[in-house]
């Protein structure tokens, strides 16, 4: 792969991994945040930008109340929760906490260590091809107890009506994981993939996106 451009980003300093297809950015301060996925051949951008001013995200902040913009790592949970008597903030750790470079000539490689729950988290990102960007992921742990966890890739990708989600075929069902959702009901709830009846007995296509006029979610 091409060799990794050190730059800037809204004044942040940021990595690129770029080809003649696609151009990747990401900003170590802000959570390793891949802030930019862009498709050259058909000039589409598919992350989101950011919806309010940017800030240094501080650790255990309330995620909806930042820029909500790019591709986040969410570890080790997503609901903030106690465990052990210790609190673990609204959609984890890591995306709050700087993260450190280890290595930048054949791939961005970012690691980040927790501070509530003793672990480390490593992060290999390269092209591995000119139109596919591969992450590699490594998680350590540091300490002596075993404790659970949760991880979620968190991409806001930019999307409308025209949009649709192709999963692979081994996925046949939705599991609502909104509390008291008013089209999906209760959390926990299955649906049928990728065409379901609502708790109301309306018809979903769920990998088609709907309007934002519908202000729902799912």
């Amino acid at each position: 792969m091409d060799e990794v451009i050190h730059s800037t980003w809204h004044s942040f300093p940021s990595l690129s991994l770029e080809s003649e297809q696609m151009r990747v950015v990401i900003v170590p301060e802000l959570g390793a945040k891949i802030v930019s996925l862009f498709d050259k051949v058909h000039g589409q951008e598919w992350l989101a930008p950011p919806m309010r001013p940017l800030q240094q995200t501080t650790y255990g902040a309330d995620f909806v109340s930042q820029d909500m913009s790019g591709w986040d790592e969410m570890l080790p949970t997503i609901v903030a929760c106690n465990y052990q008597d210790a609190l673990l903030p609204d959609h984890g750790e890591i995306w709050s906490i700087p993260w450190q470079v280890q290595q930048t000539s054949e791939a961005a490689v970012l690691s980040v260590s927790g501070r509530t729950l003793p672990y480390r988290l490593t992060r290999s990102a390269e092209l591995a091809a000119p139109d596919c960007l591969e992450l590699h992921y490594t998680l350590a742990h540091t300490g002596q107890k075993p404790f659970p966890y949760l991880y979620a890739a968190h991409p806001q990708f930019v999307a409308d009506e025209q949009t649709c989600l192709v999963l692979p075929p081994q996925v046949t069902e939705m599991v609502n994981v909104i509390a008291d959702d008013p089209a999906w009901g209760l959390s926990g709830r299955r649906y049928t993939w990728p065409q379901a009846l609502d708790r109301h007995g309306h018809p979903w296509r769920l990998d088609r996106v709907r309007s934002v006029d519908n202000h729902t979610c799912r």
